[in-house]
């Protein structure tokens, strides 16, 4: 699953991705 704002930046989203997904802040 990928944020809304992860076409932005694939590379970040990825990273990002993992890190919000786990707080939960999805």
């Amino acid at each position: 699953m990928l944020v809304w704002w992860c076409e932005h930046d694939v590379c970040m989203c990825c990273l990002f991705d993992h890190t919000l997904a786990d707080r939960g802040a999805l």
